[in-house]
């Protein structure tokens, strides 16, 4: 089941991590610090809630902001860098404009929070961040500075309404939290503190190499770095360039990379302005910011080779960065032999006008990305790049989909690909929307169909976002019915299942069933159809009939895949999921143990980690089935020391819920009770509303009744109190303790029965009629008549009348006075 999530914090552009404080503005990040650490004596929260960094472009406000994290996290806060530079209408996923949802969802990122629900992600923002009350009871004192989050919003200007609607959110409705943003202009929210950074000193007239001004020491910090130092003659030019960059630290970057880069400092000089600085000393003048910045930028292009020139404005639409291949697929052609790239990058990285990351990527600083893009469409290339752009990702992610279970010696594995796109993902979302607005909207769900076939939205946390994708992709698309919007509707819907969303997961699926109508193809529908169909029979209706239609979808995916169609990892996931309703819904362990041995050698063959583990999940069922959960505890527990391994934080909490299924069979009740509350916690931090799902609910309000039987309800909520409190470290903890020494608990009967047989059971006892159990349950009268002839069956009694004396009869049997019997089995 594509159910996990490992959600990495949005990357920083390589760009703004080249240091420059620490060798400037010590003073100006010392006084911010002071000001962030403030408490007030009344309250014991912070003075001050919102810092805004102002000032011109290339002045140094991220790096600024930067330098405040370290501090923060060495006082064990919560801190997130929300990198704004990226979000555009380009890479919006739920409107044309970024709007406060876009934003709330790039802070979630920032502090690294998963959640695939469909709520409100304000509020799921709120949630996370919200205090928890860990302060420690026997010394209530407030602590000697702020402990909440530290949030640093960069690259505001272009999105100041959006961020400062959630920013007053967030300090109205989390009084510890602070916020420094980075922007042009005010947020425009009372008590902001708006500090315009000033430009870096300058050496004064007449200085020499004795100088101790901000932009020399960073202008001799960047070109020292490389190696070189400068002449006894190019001091005075080397003084002069200092001064004419007015201080702007991104300016200084490109002129020591031109030194280094072998311009003398009066060879750059000369460049500037046409040379007009070196005219006559008293006539020169400092010029304004945007107009040294435009200049340093014009002289670095025109001083490159016309390769570096060309390649620099078809980067530029590369969004979050690329590697080497990209850049040669997307850029090479033309007037730019493929062969030359990578020299021409190190060219381009040498002048500061793109910069190494150190992980193979490359990256551009946002005042550069916008100058090379008016520089391309100055040209004319701006379709035809972005278009090739567009060809690239669509290709690379298909080839990911399709191979991810199946690689070569050579190439990505499962991890591998789910990682690496999430490095690319600022370039799939630009791809999609470039596609959706220029005409080609196909194109751009079929990346987004690909990135759900990875089940890369599920791994990254970010599956409200991809339901997003598709189905606006699906709108934009022509109305006409195609395989491809069939496929892509199944998969929506089956999405908005695993969001907690049947609602409108039956609306998406009533659509997909007219669309296969449409195509006359009602008889035989293809197992993407079979697929849904069946996943929601069994996570909305619980409904046995899935079972027919998973083994009927896994046979269409394994007549495609035999035909040599690349649909093994599509089979491999409808197998999980198969394995996993057989093992909740069924009685018999002889399939889900051959379901759960396929899935697991397929996974091993494949070096698919992620797919071994929920294999590992699936494989557990197959002991609780067969009453024995101590076996069951172990296979959960190897699944969930794969999943923390492997960072996987929502599949755990999916995981932790199934310990709890065993321990309710243990012998320490209060035990099992802390686990519970453990896996509440983390379901909740996830957005998981796995409890609220058919077979899951059962299976669970089943081991909850084995505990209350035997500690009482309040005893349990006692517990369970105390495993929501627990930090997610301690939960793991909890939930790997080895299975508890004695006895398994009593069992009064019903050792055979499903969740859902288990409630109709109970209603038939109280008398109720099908129709009635019909509609307490909300499924069909059919089904819950195949329920009831399956609990006659398993009884061995032909009438309801006869329901409660055999269950008399099994509680007082032999089998049930060893006290080695296992409790009410609900599933699997």
């Amino acid at each position: 089941m594509v159910m996990a999530s490992r959600r990495p914090r949005r990357q920083l552009p390589g760009a703004l991590l080249t240091p420059t404080v620490g060798v400037t503005r010590t003073r100006l990040v010392a006084s911010l610090l002071g000001k962030l650490g403030q408490i007030d004596d009344a309250t014991g929260l912070p003075v001050h809630r919102l810092i805004t960094l102002g000032g011109a472009p290339g002045i140094g406000k991220t790096h600024t902001a930067l330098a405040l994290l370290t501090p923060a996290a060495e006082q064990g806060r919560h801190t997130g860098f929300a990198y704004l530079g990226e979000i555009t209408p380009d890479t919006a996923a739920r409107s044309e404009t970024p709007n406060l949802d876009t934003i709330a969802r790039a802070v979630q990122e920032a502090f690294g929070i998963t959640d695939i629900s469909t709520a409100d992600a304000v509020e799921v923002l709120i949630h996370h961040l919200k205090p928890r009350g860990d302060l420690d009871p026997a010394n209530p004192r407030q602590p000697p500075a702020p402990t909440g989050p530290l949030l640093i919003i960069d690259n505001c200007e272009q999105l100041l309404e959006p961020v400062g609607d959630l920013v007053a959110i967030l300090l109205a409705e989390l009084p510890d939290v602070q916020v420094v943003a980075t922007s042009r202009g005010e947020l425009g929210i009372p008590g902001e503190q708006f500090t315009v950074l000033e430009p870096l000193s300058i050496p004064a007239e007449g200085a020499d190499r004795t100088d101790t001004s901000e932009a020399l020491a960073l202008l001799l910090h960047h070109v020292r770095a490389g190696g070189l130092d400068i002449p006894d003659d190019q001091w005075e030019a080397t003084l002069e360039l200092a001064r004419w960059s007015g201080g702007l630290p991104l300016v200084l970057g490109m002129v020591a990379g031109r030194i280094k880069g072998g311009m003398s400092p009066t060879g750059v000089l000369d460049r500037l302005d046409g040379g007009r600085l070196l005219t006559s000393k008293n006539t020169r003048r400092l010029q304004r910011h945007h107009q040294t910045l435009q200049q340093a930028l014009t002289m670095s292009y025109d001083l490159c080779s016309l390769g570096e020139r060309r390649l620099l404005e078809r980067f530029a639409v590369f969004a979050g960065g690329a590697g080497l291949d990209m850049v040669e697929n997307v850029c090479g052609g033309g007037d730019i032999d493929t062969c030359d790239i990578v020299n021409l990058l190190a060219g381009l990285v040498n002048v500061a006008l793109l910069a190494a990351d150190g992980t193979g990527r490359y990256q551009i600083y946002n005042p550069i990305r916008e100058f090379a893009l008016v520089k391309l469409r100055e040209r004319g290339e701006e379709r035809r790049i972005r278009n090739a752009h567009v060809e690239q990702y669509r290709a690379w992610i298909k080839t990911a989909a399709e191979t991810w279970l199946v690689p070569t010696a050579d190439s990505p594995t499962e991890v591998a690909w789910l990682e690496r796109t999430g490095k690319e993902i600022d370039n799939l979302r630009a791809a999609m929307s470039w596609a959706r607005t220029q005409g080609t909207p196909e194109v751009g769900l079929e990346i987004a169909l690909d990135l759900a076939r990875l089940r890369y939205w599920w791994h990254s946390g970010l599956l409200p976002e991809g339901s997003s994708w598709i189905d606006r992709a699906m709108r934009a698309c022509s109305p006409d019915p195609t395989p491809l919007s069939v496929a892509a509707g199944s998969m929506l819907g089956w999405m908005l299942l695993c969001q907690g969303d049947p609602a409108t997961a039956a609306t998406v699926r009533h659509d997909v069933h007219r669309m296969v109508t449409e195509l006359g193809l009602t008889e035989h529908p293809p197992p993407p159809v079979d697929f849904l169909d069946a996943a929601y029979l069994l996570l909305a209706d619980g409904d046995p009939a899935c079972l027919e239609l998973f083994r009927r979808a896994r046979a269409g995916f394994d007549a495609g895949a035999r035909a040599g169609e690349p649909l093994r990892g599509d089979r491999h996931q409808v197998d999980l999921i198969s394995g996993l309703a057989t093992g909740l819904l069924g009685t018999d362990s002889t399939e889900v143990r051959q379901i759960a041995a396929r899935v697991l050698d397929e996974a091993r063959q494949g070096r698919a980690e992620w797919a071994l583990s929920w294999g590992q999940w699936v494989q557990g069922l197959v002991p609780l089935i067969d009453d024995d959960p101590r076996a069951a505890l172990a296979q959960f527990q190897a699944c969930l020391r794969s999943q923390v391994a492997l960072g996987d934080r929502w599949g755990s909490a999916w995981t932790i819920l199934a310990v709890f299924w065993a321990l309710a069979r243990g012998t320490d009740p209060d035990h099992a009770a802390r686990v519970h509350g453990g896996s509440v916690r983390l379901q909740e931090d996830a957005g998981s509303r796995v409890v609220g799902l058919h077979p899951f609910r059962g299976q669970t309000e089943a081991a909850v009744r084995l505990v209350t039987d035997r500690v009482g309800a309040a005893r349990f909520d006692q517990h369970s109190r105390a495993g929501r409190a627990l930090t997610n470290h301690q939960v793991y903890e909890l939930a790997m303790r080895p299975w508890p020494d004695g006895t398994r608990a009593p069992d009064p009967g019903r050792a055979l029965f499903t969740p859902t047989e288990d409630r109709i059971v109970a209603l038939l006892i109280e008398g109720a009629t099908n129709r009635e159990i019909a509609e307490r349950l909300t499924v069909s009268s059919r089904t819950v008549e195949g329920h009831v002839t399956r609990i006659l069956a398993k009884l061995g009694v032909e009438r309801r009348a006869a329901i409660r004396h055999r269950l008399d009869q099994l509680a007082h049997s032999d089998d049930h006075t060893t006290g080695n019997a296992s409790g009410p089995r609900s599933g699997p």
